[in-house]
């Protein structure tokens, strides 16, 4: 079936498991479009045809990408003289909410897969230049309206429509983030427990002129304060809560310099908030490695035959020294250890970036990780049904409140993190590992299709299938990634399509009917696996703090770096 944002988001919940079929048939049959509309809304009827969805002429607007299933874009004002990055985002309504034969005009159902600036080939990202550049002409000075935003607002559309003068937009201005935002002496004043870091200089965000929007946390900018802007460098910051952001920068300011972890923050970025009299730090500049990351590399040199085996084992010996280096003089563990987060210097070195210790995508975490998020899920997300609800905030409260580092906020957002024992920390963090190894040395962007985005280079092997991998090596990643259900279900994309593998059996699903039945039982059997997963541990357990440790056996570090180190001399 094809694969829309509803449907993507069913995929990926755990919700799922708990949704009434008859409920949610409506809805996710309404996402496909797959019903025949009548005349009175029909395309072919001249009063809803779109005035046009070819690229616009002289664009007063950029589009850099997208996320949240398609429902937040990072838009650009580039007819400013100087645009200051203040991760201003269009959002739209959830396109299950949008009429049908717009959304198939529109194509969101191809769109939403697309986070970076390849999503502007669609008539989306068209409809929403066109509606921008009506919407912006009404200001007599747009500039100052938008320069006076508070950082991280909001241009809402609240409806979509085939005539842009019938979309109605509107901004929300973010006061409530900036008032969480700390200034640079009430943010190093949470920091007193640790060691005293020394801090980057100053700067003020005006000074910053936006070049592109790299992701939604990232963006390019050049620094303009002495005549004419710099060399390009990185802006890191988040819209929705600094707490990660502070966490990040903590963690960089705090470790000891390692060749192959991203360099401390050239400055710290502030804004003047505009209540309170307050100058705020709403991010940080980093170095720009324009080569990028492993996640684009190791596949375009795979396909154009410059991805040699001497490279592959010398990024794998790097990755593992400098995970060995944050154990030892770090925060004591990475949780989002993905080819996203992997970035190759201009010496053909790699570096991991984002220590926002946030976790990591369902890939690459091991299953005890995602057995947490799961649970996690289900309490602060729950199912309208009181008893279930119940069973969820029972299980959070037993097996994952006690473990919250709510106080110093050590391991930041990673529900591996609130593990008290870094013997149980340990064995995910080498599941991560095993798995993006296996990516490197099978020249892939990630161990599978994900379901709600599509890579520059997606996957055309998936794990656990070996292609590339040196014989010497392979037991080494099964070792990594012990725990792995082999013979389970899988949820994958075929190019639009969701598809249900069983083994080595493809089975496609049909109607949203069926589509939907699926994935209720799936997702029934993924959490099942956690509850059982949570009563074993604390029978294993029996209430001792070192026990939360390897359960599945897993190589320690040491060990997968002297096994490489091996291979490495014999090449």
């Amino acid at each position: 079936m094809e694969l829309t944002p509803e449907l993507a988001f069913r995929a990926i919940s755990p919700t799922t498991a708990y949704l009434a079929p008859t409920s949610g048939q409506e809805t996710l049959a309404n996402s496909v479009c797959a019903t025949i509309s009548s005349w009175d809304r029909s395309s072919l009827n001249p009063k809803n045809r779109i005035n046009s969805l070819s690229p616009v002429s002289d664009p007063k607007w950029r589009i850099d990408g997208c996320t949240s299933l398609g429902t937040q874009f990072f838009t650009i004002p580039i007819f400013l003289s100087c645009i200051v990055p203040l991760r201003i985002d269009t959002f739209l309504p959830h396109p299950s909410t949008w009429p049908l034969e717009l959304a198939r005009s529109l194509n969101i159902n191809s769109a939403f897969l697309y986070r970076d600036s390849r999503v502007v080939r669609f008539g989306i990202s068209q409809h929403i230049l066109r509606t921008l550049e009506l919407w912006s002409s009404n200001y007599d000075n747009f500039q100052k309206f938008y320069e006076e935003l508070p950082f991280g607002s909001r241009i809402i559309f609240e409806n979509m429509a085939e005539d842009i003068r019938q979309i109605k937009v509107q901004i929300i201005r973010t006061y409530h983030l900036e008032m969480q935002l700390l200034s640079v002496p009430a943010l190093t004043s949470t920091w007193e427990s640790t060691a005293p870091v020394s801090l980057p200089p100053k700067m003020d965000i005006s000074t910053l002129q936006l070049v592109r929007q790299l992701q939604d946390s990232t963006s390019l900018v050049k620094i303009t304060t002495q005549g004419s802007p710099q060399e390009a460098i990185v802006f890191k910051t988040l819209s929705d809560s600094p707490k990660y952001l502070y966490h990040e920068l903590k963690v960089l300011l705090s470790i000891p310099s390692h060749q192959n972890i991203i360099s401390r923050p050239l400055h710290l970025v502030t804004k003047a908030c505009r209540f309170g009299g307050k100058t705020g730090v709403v991010g940080f500049t980093l170095p720009y490695h324009q080569q990028g990351s492993l996640r684009d590399i190791l596949p375009f040199r795979r396909i154009h035959q410059t991805l040699h085996l001497h490279d592959q084992v010398k990024w794998a010996l790097q990755i593992t020294q400098a995970l060995l280096h944050i154990r030892n003089y770090g925060p004591g563990f990475y949780c989002d250890l993905r080819l996203d987060n992997i970035l190759l210097s201009d010496s053909d070195d790699v570096l991991l970036i984002d220590f926002e210790q946030r976790g990591v995508l369902p890939a690459f975490a091991a299953p005890e990780d995602n057995y947490f998020q799961y649970i996690n899920s289900l309490a602060n997300d729950p199912p309208q049904d009181a008893s279930i609800r119940n069973e969820y905030e029972q299980l959070f409260q037993e097996h994952i409140k006690p473990y919250l580092p709510y106080k110093k906020d050590v391991h930041g957002g990673c529900t591996c993190g609130l593990f008290l024992k870094l013997a149980a920390r340990a064995p995910a963090e080498v599941y991560m590992l095993g798995r993006l190894l296996w990516c490197i040395f099978n020249g892939v962007s990630a161990p599978q299709r994900e379901l709600w985005m599509e890579y520059k280079y997606d996957p055309d092997i998936e794990f656990p299938e070996f292609r590339m991998t040196p014989m010497e090596l392979r037991e080494l990643l099964v070792h990594c990634t012990r725990g792995w259900d082999y013979g389970g279900e899988r949820l994958r994309r075929s190019g639009r399509q969701l598809v249900i593998n069983e083994l080595s059996e493809r089975c496609e699903v049909g109607s949203s009917s069926t589509t939907l039945e699926k994935l209720i039982v799936w997702w029934k059997n993924e959490v099942e696996q956690a509850k059982l997963f949570l009563r074993l541990r604390q029978q294993r357990t029996k209430g001792r703090e070192d026990s939360h440790s390897n359960h599945f056996d897993r190589p320690p570090l040491q060990t997968i770096l002297e096994a490489l180190q091996r291979y490495q001399s014999t090449i």
